[in-house]
């Protein structure tokens, strides 16, 4: 199924730089720009399918914030990491500061003799 999505996406892209090399050409042939569009909408309909099937979901900050601004996704997917990554720190410093807060805790409650050593 992923295979299949994947291809498809290929494709698409294939024919979203062959669209775009048209667009910069001075070529008027109607019937190379018809054949591309047409192959462009059946990659996207496979790419559908093929999602559905795969039970991918595409966010929609991804198609809003950067496919329909212009924006690489590949900026989504680098911003993603780095937020996690920053979450990951964060955490990780949490849990140190919980640690280090339930040593003294213990320390201290064992110095007042409120546990039993």
């Amino acid at each position: 199924m992923l295979e299949d999505l994947e291809t498809s996406i290929q494709a698409a892209m294939l024919n979203l730089n062959s669209l775009d090399e048209f667009a910069l050409t001075e070529q008027t042939d109607n019937d190379r720009l018809a054949l591309n569009v047409h192959q462009l909408v059946d990659n996207l309909s496979h790419i559908r399918s093929a999602s559905a099937q795969a039970n991918v979901a595409v966010p929609h900050e991804i198609v809003h914030a950067y496919v329909d601004e212009g924006e690489p996704p590949d900026a989504f997917m680098v911003k993603q990491d780095a937020r996690a990554r920053n979450l990951s720190e964060d955490l990780r410093c949490k849990q140190e500061a919980m640690q280090t807060l339930a040593m003294n805790v213990r320390a201290a409650s064992e110095r007042l003799g409120l546990l039993d050593t």
